[in-house]
């Protein structure tokens, strides 16, 4: 009889790579890959308490985890599914979930706190996981297609001009994401930021910065991608920083330069632009705007199920 392991996140035991092994592994959208530097600079940004990660073992290998993250200002707890390895019994993630789901029920710190789990649409045995477990749907992320040439015809308000951003812009750029706030846990510093745009974004170009007066208030970057073998291409927006999060004005002047920019280049023409959609998170300038156009395609890609 096959035994398995269990173990808490712990520092400098390489559990990183690890881990990020085996949710690229097990997790069907390819397009989302995890490196262990990611994960790793997460951890760190989080200060996180190391029984909210917990590991299943085989041996030295390892084969599943759960993890907890908790959001202090929202007072939720996201939950993972239980990611494994193909073989991998189902008691495992089974234990790694429910264990998980106890400690966090019976700490003092989190009493007042709500449990969620983002979990993808497919497969549909992952929501029946939820399910039984109590979760209950609350939230539905929309994945939606659109045609460049509609989106490059709307119209913005005039106080907006925008251009493609060079090199010389960096400091700037650097200076919006920090300000935008939601890529703290991805950057580990302003020089990782400078990294990221050089090596990932200035080497295919296209990015697009939006302006009011002279202030940078908004940039977005395309990247055509192609995910898996079944799904044709679509360009995708790599990053989306605000100067200010809570008024996502530009968002409309973003989408539209974006459009334009692939049209004029030729970079991604004759691909759809992929955007995401909910009724939860999603701004109402985003929502409002979108629904001036028909998507080309469109289908449920992420839901949030929250126990009770």
């Amino acid at each position: 009889m096959i035994e398995f392991n269990y173990k808490y996140w712990e520092a400098n035991k390489g559990f990183e790579e690890l881990q990020a092994d085996v949710f690229n592994t097990s997790n069907q959208y390819k397009f989302f890959p995890a490196t262990a530097d990611q994960i790793k600079m997460q951890f760190e940004k989080e200060n996180i308490d190391p029984k909210t990660v917990k590991y299943a073992f085989r041996g030295e290998e390892m084969v599943g985890y759960v993890q907890a993250r908790i959001r202090e200002k929202s007072k939720e707890i996201h939950i993972s599914f239980p990611w494994a390895l193909p073989e991998t019994p189902v008691e495992v993630q089974n234990k790694l979930f429910d264990e998980m789901i106890t400690y966090l029920k019976v700490h003092e710190t989190f009493q007042d706190y709500k449990i969620r789990s983002n979990v993808f649409a497919k497969p549909v045995t992952n929501l029946e996981f939820l399910k039984k477990r109590g979760f209950k749907e609350k939230n539905a992320w929309k994945s939606l297609y659109f045609d460049l040439s509609s989106l490059s015809q709307a119209t913005y308000e005039n106080k907006f001009h925008s251009r493609v951003g060079t090199k010389d812009d960096i400091d700037i750029i650097v200076s919006l994401i920090n300000q935008d706030g939601r890529y703290t846990s991805q950057f580990k510093d302003d020089e990782a930021i400078k990294q990221y745009l050089l090596e990932k974004v200035f080497t295919i170009g296209h990015l697009i910065l939006v302006f009011e007066n002279d202030s940078l208030i908004a940039a977005s970057a395309p990247l055509v991608l192609k995910p898996t073998k079944n799904d044709e291409e679509r360009i995708i927006l790599r990053f989306t920083a605000f100067e200010d999060v809570k008024n996502q004005e530009a968002y409309i002047p973003l989408l539209v330069e974006t459009a334009k920019e692939c049209l004029n280049s030729g970079y991604g023409k004759d691909n759809p632009l992929l955007l995401y959609s909910d009724d939860m998170d999603t701004p109402r300038e985003h929502t409002t705007f979108l629904a001036q156009f028909t998507p080309i395609k469109s289908n449920i890609f992420m839901f949030y199920y929250y126990l009770e």
